[in-house]
Formats: C-alpha cells, sequence, structure tokens
C-alpha cells in the first residue's frame, strides 16, 4: 500500500478525497436541483407577473374608459340640464312678459278710460265755472253800475252816512265773495 509523505496511506486519503469529492458533488447536485427549482419559481413568478401586469393595465384601461365615458355621460347630462333650464327660463320669460304685455295694455286702456271721464267731468266743470264767472261778471257789472249810481247820487245826497257804510260793506262782502268763487 503506498503512503504518502505524511505517512498515511494513499488509498485511505483518496478515498477520504473521494468521499469529500463525491459529497461536494451530491452538494453540487442538490444546488443544480435547488437552481433549477428556483429557475422554474422565477419563471412561474415572472409570466404570474406578466399576467398580473397585464391584468392591471387591462383594468387600467377597462377604468379609464369607463371614466371616459362616465366624464362624457356627465358632461352630456350637464348640457342637456343647462338646455332645459335655458329652454324653461326663457318660457318662463315668454310667459311673464306676454302676461306684463296685457297687463301693461290692460291699464293702459283703463287710464285712457279714465282720463276720458276725467277730462269730460273737468270740461263740464270749467264750463260750470266759466258759467258762474260770467255771472257773478255780470253782477260785478252790475254792482259797479249801481254803485257809481250811488256815488252820483250820494253826491246829490241821497244816502246818510250810516246807508253809505252798509253799502260798501255789503259790496266788499259781495266782491270777497266773488273773488272766493274764482
Amino acid at each position: 500500500m503506498p503512503i504518502n509523505q505524511e505517512g498515511v496511506p494513499v488509498d485511505g486519503s483518496l478515498k477520504s478525497l473521494w468521499d469529500k469529492i463525491h459529497a461536494v458533488v451530491e452538494v453540487v447536485n442538490q444546488l443544480k436541483t435547488v437552481n433549477a427549482t428556483l429557475l422554474e419559481r422565477n419563471d412561474i413568478l415572472t409570466e404570474e407577473l406578466e399576467r398580473t401586469k397585464l391584468q392591471l393595465e387591462t383594468q387600467l384601461t377597462s377604468m379609464q374608459s369607463q371614466h371616459e365615458k362616465e366624464v362624457h355621460s356627465l358632461k352630456s347630462q350637464q348640457e342637456n340640464e343647462t338646455i332645459s333650464l335655458k329652454k324653461f327660463y326663457e318660457s318662463e320669460f315668454s310667459k311673464l312678459r306676454s302676461t306684463a304685455e296685457t297687463e301693461l295694455e290692460s291699464t293702459r286702456t283703463t287710464l285712457e278710460t279714465t282720463l276720458r271721464e276725467v277730462q269730460g267731468r273737468l270740461e263740464t266743470e270749467l264750463n260750470t265755472v266759466r258759467n258762474q264767472l260770467s255771472v257773478k261778471d255780470q253782477d260785478m257789472k252790475r254792482l259797479r253800475a249801481e254803485y257809481t249810481q250811488m256815488v252820483n247820487a250820494n253826491e246829490n245826497g241821497a244816502f246818510t252816512k250810516e246807508e253809505k257804510e252798509i253799502l260798501r260793506n255789503r259790496i266788499r262782502e259781495l266782491i270777497a265773495k266773488i273773488n272766493s268763487h274764482i
């Protein structure tokens, strides 16, 4: 049996070395198996990641599309409501305008009728006042003539001082009445 320099038989050293190599090979094989398993698992996880990424992108696209549809729907709804409100307000404004025009025409007609009635009454009153003024004017002329006659007669001594004073007071009263009616 050959011996090495240290004095240990070579067969034992080779066997020990062989056992160690065999153990290393088993560990390497186990590592290869674990590595292959890990690679398979990595591939599976990568595929799952890609599928999940694709699903998420699809969901995101779908959600974006749905959101855009909702936004478009809301805008359309808002536009329809705006148009509806505009039509409603235009209709109400038209009704109010029509009612106001009708009431205005009715008021105008009533005012014209009232104005004609008042004008007729005023013309009647004016004619009455003119007639009264004419009568008063004639009374005034008559009173002046009487006054002139009295003054002329008084110069002749027809009235006493007391009669003259009574006559003057009476003339003043009549003039005051005439002026109050004018």
